[in-house]
Order: C-alpha cells, then structure tokens, then sequence
C-alpha cells in the first residue's frame, strides 16, 4: 500500500468518524425528550409547530461542514495533485465541525428562546469553588509512569535505527512521524491541564451539590483526555516496533501494517468513547438546566463570535447573545498557538 493510498484510507476513516459525531449533534436538541430544545423548556408540539424550521435550520448547520469536503476535495485531486493536503482537510474538519456546532446550537438556541414555556431556574448569586485544583490531584501516576517509560523506549529504538542507518536520511524526515504523535499527545495534556483550571461557578442555595456534580463531569473528562495519550502512546509504540525490523519502514508492506494497526487502536477507542460518553450524558440530564448570569456588566456592549477582553480569563463568554471566543484570554492564546505549530508540524 503506498503513502497516498495510506492517506485516502485515514481520511475515510476520520470521515466516518466525523459522521458518528454528526449524528450525536443531530440528536442534541431532543436529548431531554421532545418537550425541549436543549435545555430550553418549550412545551409539547414545538417540534410539529413552531420547532419544525429552527430544528431544519440547526441541522443545516450541523451538515455545513462536510460542504467543505465537497469544495476541497477536488481541489485537492485535480489542481493540488497531493494527497498530502488531506491532513489538513481532516484537521480542518474536524476543528470546522466542533466551531459550528456551537456556532449553530446558539443561533437555533435564541430562536427557540422565544417559544419557551418557561426559563430555567435563574441564579440570582453565584458561588465559586474555593478548594485550589491542582494537575497532580487528578494524576494517576502509574498511568503516567507506563507513558513516559513508552515514550522513552520508543524515542530510543528510533535513535538507535537512525544512528546505525548507513544511508542515514535527513533527521527530521526520519522523525517526522514519532514528533506529530508526541506533539497530539501534548495537545491531550494541555487539554487535561485547562480542564482542571476550569473555573466553576455554581449557584449559591445549592453549591456544594452542584459543585459536586461538576467534580464528577471533571474527572470524567480527564481520564477521557489520558485515555487519549494512551492511544496516541500506543500508536507511537507500533512505529517504533515496525522500525526495529530489517525491513524498511517505508516499504509497502510495513507501511500497511502500520496503518491497519493504528486504525484498529483507534476504532476501538471509538467504540469505547461512544460508550463511556453515555455515562457522562447520563450524569449531566440528572440534574436539572440553570441559567447563570453573563459575566459581563449590563453596560458593556455585546460582543459577536469573537471578543477580546484581557481582564476576563474565560476563553469562552457566555453572553445573552450566545457564546463568544476571548482572544485576550491566555488559554485561547495558547490553544491558537497549538494550533499554529499543529499545521506547521503537518507540513514540514
């Protein structure tokens, strides 16, 4: 199997992937029964009424991002002529896809507004949790100590490959694959550090509860976020044991069971992600919707999809025209910096 067909494999399979997670968002709406939008409470018969366009137009936003598919893909065969460009794509649509979503489930969420029957439950004051988080709180270190003893191992059996290679190629061809897998796996981290930052507001009547609750759906992500370093770790282990061969690991051959390998540790993370996120939506519908108060003062103009406040750490700013992304917070600076080395990674 050569590289390109390699490439169109990943693709399809990240477009499958991509297709799994559409048709979860489609059902978001109605994920509390068909009395409500979300969590917004709009009665029964909304969705044969009023619902039917603004649930029409949600998923049109839903389905937007493969449009992008359908323009770049041509370009990619007919003028590019480089199947090296669909990482991008595949990047591109995933990060499209996620962007959207919020961007659609706001905008259908305000329309929906006006036919609620009733809002949530307001929270007039808003408690903070005080108890300082800490990442090595959330660490299990066993887990970290198996990563790190791989990662190592693994660093090491390329270092030895290229060192003993007569024709030795160029270093940062030879680790170009080994550095992206490193690189995704600090993305995880970096993820699993902002998680545990994440500032709680929880309503003040009932904030130990609440409080409670958020503490479960942390830690719950957080070993989301490990079980993807773990994969990404064994993705990592696989190229390092295919180069050990004699064979090169650029042949046709080695290449193939590379791929299969790796699509197999990935669909079976899949499948365990599929089921373990019921869990995590099973905890968030056991409690009921609230509404807090926007952070922003009642005086301050209403920023778009995209604001700027330094004074404010939020990356994300709920205000009452959706959600907006703060560039002048340093995790969205840090997020947009990943990113940048993430593409520029791809293509070295």
């Amino acid at each position: 199997m050569s590289q390109s067909q390699i490439l169109w494999l990943f693709y399809l399979a990240v477009f499958v992937v991509r297709i799994s997670a559409t048709s979860r968002r489609l059902r978001l709406p109605k994920i509390r029964g068909e009395e409500y939008f979300f969590n917004i409470h709009v009665g029964a018969g909304f969705y044969s009424g009023p619902g039917r366009p603004i649930l029409a137009a949600y998923r049109r936003w839903m389905l937007l991002p493969f449009l992008i598919d359908i323009v770049a893909l041509p370009i990619i065969i007919v003028v590019a002529g480089s199947p090296q460009y669909l990482v991008h794509l595949m990047l591109g649509g995933m990060a499209a896809g996620i962007l959207i979503y919020v961007k659609g489930a706001t905008r259908t969420g305000r329309q929906a507004k006006r036919f609620a029957v009733d809002a949530p439950t307001p929270v007039a004051q808003v408690a903070l949790s005080l108890t300082p988080r800490r990442v090595g709180d959330y660490t299990n270190w066993t887990m970290e100590a198996i990563i790190a003893a791989m990662t190592v191992g693994c660093l090491a059996a390329f270092a030895r490959v290229w060192l003993h290679d007569a024709e030795r190629e160029p270093l940062l061809d030879f680790f170009r694959v080994p550095l992206l897998i490193l690189y995704l796996n600090l993305g995880a981290l970096l993820m699993k550090r902002a998680i545990v930052a994440w500032r709680t507001p929880a309503p003040s009547d009932d904030a130990e509860a609440y409080l409670a609750w958020r503490e479960g759906l942390r830690r719950c992500y957080l070993f989301i976020c490990d079980a993807v370093r773990l994969v990404w770790t064994s993705v990592l282990v696989i190229v390092a044991v295919a180069i050990s061969f004699e064979e090169p690991w650029e042949t046709g051959s080695m290449q193939t069971g590379i791929a299969i390998a790796t699509l197999v540790i990935l669909a079976a993370w899949c499948v365990w992600y599929s089921h373990y996120s019921k869990g995590v939506v099973a905890v968030a519908l056991a409690r009921k919707p609230v509404d807090f108060p926007s952070v922003m003062a009642t005086a301050e103009p209403r920023p778009g999809a995209v604001c700027y406040r330094r004074a404010t750490p939020l990356s994300i700013i709920r205000t009452d025209r959706g959600l907006a992304l703060n560039l002048g917070s340093r995790r969205t600076q840090l997020a947009g910096l990943y990113l940048c080395g993430l593409i520029l990674l791809t293509r070295l």
